[in-house]
């Protein structure tokens, strides 16, 4: 049975595109944003794919994209409480009583740093699990060699 080639192993360069990407997105003032407006505050075009969205398609595991907009698995999980212009979090109460244009300005908390370099930890096991997995399915290689020696062998001697 043939797997799928990991995400991880398409080009060396796509762990460090993964980590890039976790760390702006997961502090910035706002959790979900257009593509272009990612692409601009990464501040490089990505070193594994030819478009941000593509490794961002690419990682279920950490990105979510509804329509034209991207954001952070775990910051979808968090309730919108983040006023972006004070940097400070409201209470859902406060929120609640506020006009659609002043709820606007309101977004899902900034990752801590801790949680962001929990988010990297898990990006850089993903990696390894996938070298080793590749590894693992390398067994065959040696066997169909030798199959192939006999099989000419047979063929030689006949």
């Amino acid at each position: 049975m043939i797997e799928k080639q990991s995400a991880y192993l398409k080009r060396p360069s796509r762990l460090s595109d993964v980590v890039a990407s976790l760390q702006v997105m997961g502090t910035y003032k706002f959790a979900s944003r257009r593509i272009k407006d990612w692409e601009g505050s990464i501040g490089r075009s990505p070193s594994s794919a030819s478009t941000w969205l593509e490794v961002f398609v690419e990682h279920p595991e950490f990105f979510r994209i509804k329509d034209e907009w991207i954001s952070l698995v775990w910051r979808r999980a968090s309730e919108k409480t983040f006023n972006t212009r004070s940097g400070k979090e409201l209470a859902k109460e406060d929120v609640d009583k506020m006009t659609p244009e002043e709820k606007r300005k309101v977004s899902r908390a900034p990752l801590t740093p801790d949680q962001v370099t929990a988010l990297i930890e898990v990006a850089i096991k993903l990696q390894s699990q996938a070298i080793s997995r590749r590894s693992e399915l390398r067994w065959w290689v040696p066997l169909l060699i030798g199959a192939v020696g006999v099989a000419i062998g047979g063929l030689l001697k006949s």
